[in-house]
């Protein structure tokens, strides 16, 4: 699929001015099959923006694909065309014809399941994969029966399969005849060579030509020197005509099967020629991969405002022939029309417009452009150019003429969405005049909205571009220490000429030089003068620019280092507190389990109120370990002016307490309140806490009910609705509070739901040996959706009650006696 209907006159003209063909040409090499290259040769711009960019979403797409997955594997597959024509017409293919589509159609059906597992990736070639029909069946029967040289196989059928057996047998027997006949002492009269050979594929003597009336039979062939004839004796007649026959059946039989495979191909003639066409496209749109890849190349983002921004911007050509290749950035606002580009001669202007204008080409074929990442084009309907010398010696048109003659096409045909290359601009001319029709020209195209680049020498369309709004002045660089050119485009300010500097560099004599210079103007020496300062002062703060962005980036690394090793320490604390807090933890757990089993073996001791003293000091170090808030979910603030009641972090403890103080009292040091206990802290190691989860507090009803001695209901802990884990969490921080307190036994409310929350609550219960004992709730408690654990001694066993019959059929709870 390509475009076959586009412009002619100038736009056809431009093709051959910025070597479109020779593009193509080096296109068609990256093509896998000769249909995929001629595709590639015969490649030609959108008229239409919506194709254009299909077809370059296409070329992203296969970009894409490469990137991920191996070059797509499709075979030559030239000759199927006529092939198909010939089948068609049910005309006999020969077996390598044969073996030929099947090698096509296993390059469809790799094409096609490569494409499709790739939807996500590549929808749009997955939808060209779609239209692919693999044919699978002819490909198998073909496969099946002939071999990759075109022979057709014994297996091809049954009878095939008998009929070569048979005709090897009667081979064989002919030559085990001839053999023993050679080894006959008598043949030696009658032989000229002791040997056999086939004659119009019959096997024959060589026979001397006085013994043949004795021998008889059929002459097939005689030597030049007339001494020896190839006989076929009457014996090995037989037996020819033996071997014959059965040779011709089994080659009437392979007829047979190539017939009928030709039969299956022509029926299946039109599917094949749409995969045809479809997988010559996919080869052409690799190519176009392929191109891109070699290139560097981008797909350029639509610039709707008219906006052209084109970032590192290089002749493909030349890039293609390995040559080493400046590349450039160019920029015009949507408000900016006209470029002027100016300086020396040879000094890349031609080459520049060249390739702004291969770039604008390739985005209307569907190609990436030569350019960076993150430029952007507007769609060009036309691009026209008018680069080079045209002298038509035919029609007796100068080189003046000839330029004339193409600015009144463009003139005539340039529209609003027109791209206009302009190369010397109304030059081979009296240079008054040339500069005149040049402003002229420029002027009439930028009314029609074109986007217009002109290179020039004239003084005056370089002074019109600098004040013109709409217009603006780009400079080929010259490097005024070695006289040579750079190649780089410099916008914003007009370039020289630089042909006196040029001269002296190509040895012109002073002689020569010396009158030219002074017969210039002296307004003229002090602009190229000081032309020349600018272009040294811009070349010097681009370095300087250059060195300040790399310090910047330098500058930029070290933040992010530096963060990454804040939050690297920041974690690295985190992990230390926690694992603090998770040792003491369990210290403070064996400690209690110790404690307990000493208050059981002290009953009616006097130690055991001492004892009893510990456990209540240890149990308020355990609740100052309780959860606290990771800092990353705090915000801590300077202490500032906090006041006693605040909530304040204790950096060197890594935990949140009450202050108790004034910050400014007690020298620097105030008492801060950790669960139950005081400590003194100093001031600057505290910090003000401002938590989302303090501040949203006060709306959250509590889950830990606590009900003052002789109130109507016992102390309880609802854990509805939580998740299993959450909930041990909080039952245990609940029962070390609990164990303080003044009730004999509280309620753990978990409901009834899947039974789930229950099962863990109990579970967790009996495996805690600090829990003296639990049971289910009665009917006045909330029944089998409550849990009654004791805090004091232990409850009877025949209180336990029996757990609900759903348990059963699970891992039973252990269940044991309260007591104590």
């Amino acid at each position: 699929m390509h475009n076959k209907e586009y412009g002619k006159g100038m736009e056809r003209l431009t093709l051959e001015l910025l070597e479109w063909p020779e593009l193509c040409r080096q296109l068609a090499s990256y093509a896998l099959s000769s249909k995929g290259a001629e595709l590639c040769r015969g490649l030609l711009p959108w008229n239409s923006k919506s194709e254009a960019a299909q077809q370059m979403a296409l070329t992203s797409e296969m970009v894409l694909f490469l990137q991920k997955h191996d070059l797509l594997a499709i075979s030559e597959f030239g000759g199927v065309e006529e092939l198909l024509g010939k089948a068609e017409k049910g005309q006999r293919l020969l077996g390598r014809d044969l073996a030929q589509v099947a090698e096509f159609l296993g390059s469809v059906a790799r094409a096609r399941r490569a494409l499709l597992r790739a939807q996500e990736l590549c929808p749009g070639l997955w939808g060209m994969a779609q239209a692919l029909d693999e044919a699978a069946w002819i490909k198998e029967a073909i496969d099946a029966a002939i071999d990759s040289e075109g022979n057709v196989k014994d297996q091809a059928s049954p009878r095939l399969r008998v009929l070569r057996k048979e005709a090897k047998q009667r081979r064989e027997a002919v030559l085990r005849q001839l053999e023993d006949f050679l080894r006959r002492t008598q043949a030696s009269g009658f032989l000229q060579d002791n040997y056999y050979t086939l004659r119009e594929n019959r096997f024959v003597l060589p026979i001397r030509a006085e013994a043949r009336a004795r021998l008889g039979g059929i002459v097939h062939d005689i030597s030049s020197s007339g001494a020896t004839c190839f006989l076929e004796p009457p014996w090995l007649v037989e037996l020819n005509n033996s071997l014959r026959m059965a040779e011709l059946e089994a080659e009437k039989e392979a007829q047979r099967i190539l017939e009928m495979l030709s039969r299956w191909v022509g029926q299946e003639a039109a599917a094949l020629r749409v995969d045809l066409e479809v997988l010559a496209t996919v080869d052409m749109i690799q190519a176009r991969a392929r191109l891109s890849g070699v290139l560097a190349g981008c797909e350029p983002k639509p610039a709707e405002q008219g906006e052209l921004l084109l970032r590192g911007l290089r002749h493909p050509l030349l890039v293609l022939r390995g040559k080493d290749v400046v590349a450039n950035d160019l920029w015009m606002a949507p408000q900016e029309r006209v470029m002027v580009i100016s300086g020396p001669n040879a000094g890349g202007k031609t080459v520049f417009l060249k390739a702004l204008g291969l770039a604008a080409l390739m985005a209307r074929a569907g190609l990436h452009i030569p350019a960076q990442e993150g430029s952007r084009m507007p769609f060009f309907g036309k691009v026209l150019a008018d680069i080079g010398d045209q002298q038509d010696i035919q029609q007796d048109f100068s080189t003046f003429s000839a330029h004339m003659r193409n600015l009144r096409e463009i003139l005539q045909s340039s529209t609003q969405e027109s791209l206009v290359l302009l190369d010397e601009l109304a030059g081979s001319t009296d240079p008054q005049e040339g500069a005149a029709l040049a402003l002229s020209i420029l002027e009439r195209l930028m009314e029609k909205g074109s986007l217009v680049v002109a290179t020039t020498h004239y003084p005056q369309v370089k002074a019109w571009a600098q004040e013109k709004p709409g217009a603006l002045n780009g400079a080929m660089e010259f490097d005024w220490e070695r006289l040579t050119p750079t190649f780089r485009m410099r916008q914003g300010i007009p370039g020289q000429s630089s042909a006196l500097e040029i001269a002296r560099k190509m040895q012109l004599p002073e002689e020569v030089l010396e009158p030219a210079l002074r017969r210039l103007e002296k307004d003229e020496i002090r602009l190229e003068g000081l032309l020349r300062d600018l272009q040294l002062e811009r070349k010097g703060l681009e370095e300087e620019l250059s060195k300040a962005q790399a310090t910047r980036s330098r500058l930029e690394e070290l933040a992010a280092s530096q963060e990454e090793l804040v939050r690297s320490l920041k974690e690295e604390r985190e992990g230390f507190l926690k694992e603090k807090r998770r040792r003491l933890s369990a210290e403070i757990q064996e400690a209690r389990e110790r404690i307990r089993d000493l208050l059981a073996g002290l009953a009616g001791s006097p130690q055991r109120r001492k004892l009893e003293e510990s456990r209540i000091k240890l149990e308020e170090l355990a609740h100052t370990l309780g959860p606290q808030p990771l800092l990353s979910q705090e915000k801590v603030l300077p202490l500032g002016d906090a006041k006693p009641g605040d909530q304040v972090h204790v950096t060197a403890l890594g935990q949140t307490g009450i202050l108790l103080d004034e910050p400014s009292a007690k020298k620097g040091r105030v008492r801060v309140l950790l669960g139950r206990m005081e400590v003194w802290v100093d001031a600057e190691c505290l910090g003000r806490v401002e938590s989302p989860s303090s501040r949203q507090a006060e709306d959250r009803p509590a889950s830990v009910v606590w009900t003052a001695p002789g109130a109507e209901s016992p102390a309880q802990l609802d854990l509805r609705g939580k998740r299993a884990e959450d909930a041990l969490e909080e039952l245990a921080a609940y029962l070390d509070k609990a164990l303080l307190g003044p009730w004999p036994q509280v309620r753990i409310i978990h409901g009834h739901g899947t039974g789930a929350l229950k099962r863990a609550v109990r579970k967790w219960l009996s495996e805690s040996s600090w829990v003296p004992g639990f049971r289910p709730g009665r009917r006045g408690e909330g029944g089998d959706g409550v849990t009654v654990v004791s805090l004091r001694g232990g409850i009877p066993e025949q209180e336990l009650g029996i757990l609900e019959p759903a348990d059963q059929d699970r891992e039973k709870t252990p269940r044991r006696r309260m007591d104590g």
